[in-house]
Order: structure tokens, then sequence, then C-alpha cells
């Protein structure tokens, strides 16, 4: 397949400590994991593209703010980002600032997903109507808003399946939330990474067909498990499951790439 991505890092923006409830449908709630979490950037052809934003970091490291977005709300504890963590700091090791970011995609608006958009200033942010519908809504999802509500968005809503150029896909993977998109990319040497964001956690979803536990319907969480399956056979590509604590130690992570 004809590609117009060159490079693909992985950033680590830092670990949420969860209940496996949240991972895994109708588990016991007695284990808790800490879950790795990434966003992805492309270098192709036609710019810089980011997939997903990771934290705000300020949130996490204010004590008002902390304590109005995670403790009073009951995420206990909150979510670690070190300075290592820092998506600023990550791209400027590759010699990329977020003004350069030309492209946005958004899998959904969860707080770990969501931290940095205002930050890419010159961006168009790709996201699903039905994400945007429901995150603006009456009543609003009891999400960070801070993160995502402001004239100054680029927003480019679209409803399905979107070819954002060759090598990038964006696929519907509607059911964790009611607007969440995974990505396929396309890389010259290492063929279709279909990254899953929270379509499914961890590898076990995937292998047991196992919904999250956190979505809007247990059939429509497992049809997107299927479809991602199915990218992934289709395309002879690799999985790469977002909040998997064992797969972020096998892979590369900024400054290493995949090409």
């Amino acid at each position: 397949m004809k590609t117009a991505v060159r490079k693909m890092y992985v950033n680590l923006c830092g670990f949420e400590f969860i209940p496996d409830t949240v991972s895994f449908k109708n588990a016991t709630g007695r284990l808790y994991f800490s879950e790795p979490v990434c966003c992805y950037l492309m270098d192709t052809e036609e710019g810089y593209v980011l997939f997903d934003t990771g934290f705000n970091r300020e949130l996490i490291h204010t004590p008002e703010l902390e304590d109005k977005y995670f403790t009073s709300r009951g995420w206990i504890p909150t979510p670690v980002s070190a300075d290592c963590h820092d998506l600023e700091e990550q791209l400027k090791d590759i010699g990329v600032s977020f003004d350069e970011i030309k492209y946005v995609i958004i899998s959904h608006l969860h707080a770990d997903h969501s931290g940095s958009i205002k930050k890419c200033r010159n961006a168009k942010v790709f996201m699903q109507q039905a994400e945007y519908d429901y995150a603006f809504g009456d009543p609003a999802p009891p999400w960070f808003d801070v993160d995502y509500d402001g004239d100054e968005i680029d927003w480019q809503l679209i409803e399905g399946d979107y070819k954002l150029m060759d090598g990038i896909e964006i696929i519907d993977t509607h059911g964790h939330s009611p607007g969440h998109q995974s990505v396929v990319v396309t890389l010259p040497n290492s063929g279709a990474l279909v990254l899953t964001a929270d379509a499914g956690d961890f590898f076990k979803n995937y292998e047991e067909e196992i919904p999250c536990g956190e979505n809007i319907g247990d059939e429509i969480a497992l049809a997107a498990i299927r479809r991602l399956k199915k990218e992934v056979a289709d395309r002879n590509g690799t999985l790469f499951p977002l909040h998997d604590p064992d797969w972020i130690r096998q892979i590369k992570l900024n400054p290493e790439f995949y090409d």
C-alpha cells in the first residue's frame, strides 16, 4: 500500500492506577493495574500528525486543580506524569514543537487523551461527530472540558471511517464511548500498525473478546474489538493496545521510532 507516513513515535505520557473493572467487563474489582498512557506522533509527507494528546499535566501538578479534577471526583490516586513523561519535552527531543503539528486525531475525550489539544494551536482536530455531540450535550458528561472547550480548537467532525491520507486511516470503533475511534497507520517497513486507543485496553480484551467495563453497551464494545481484530488479520498488521502494561515494556518509545 502506498503510504505518506515515514515514521511513528510512541510517546509515554504517564500511568494511571485503576481497578480491573474499568478494563474488563465482570471483573472482581479487587485488582488494580498501573496502566500506561501513550500518544502517537506520525512524521508524514504532509506534516506531523498526533493521535491523542495524553494528560493535562497542569491538572495533575497544581494542588487546587488536582483536588478539583481528580480527588474530589474520586479519581484516587491521581495519575503519575513525571517530567520524563512531559509530551512537549518529548517532542522537543526529536526537534518537533506543538505549533508544527498539522493534524490531531482524538480517539475520544476522556482525560488521558485530551490533555494537550489546546497546545496544538495550528492543527486541525479530527473527532467523530457523535463524540462531540455527547461531550457538549445537555447534560454534559463529567469529563475534563477544560481540555477541549474553547473556540480556538479547529474541529474537523467526521462520521464513520475516514482516510486522512495514504497510510493513516481513522476507524470507527464506538463502544467505549459514543464516538470512539482508532487509527491504522501503514509504514514502509513495519507495515500496518493498528492503534486501538481504548476499544480494548489489554491484549486479553482481544484474545478472549472481553469488552472494557466502561462502555456504552457490551455488544457494541465487542463489535469494535472484533473489527480491530479483523483489521489486524486482513492487513497482516500489528495490534497496539494502549493500556497494556506488558506491551509498553516491549515496544519502541520516543526517541526510537517505527518506520
